[in-house]
């Protein structure tokens, strides 16, 4: 698709980056160290 398609790989590609922002982001990832390292 990347050779054969382009627009449409590229659609893919921004649509799983936003769905995949919203959980890969520093709040989380700070939640996460805090919780680990500190409350548990």
């Amino acid at each position: 698709m990347f050779y054969h398609d382009r627009e449409h790989f590229l659609e893919i590609m921004r649509h799983a980056i936003a769905i995949n922002g919203s959980h890969f982001n520093t709040q989380r990832m700070l939640q996460q160290y805090v919780s680990s390292a500190y409350l548990h």
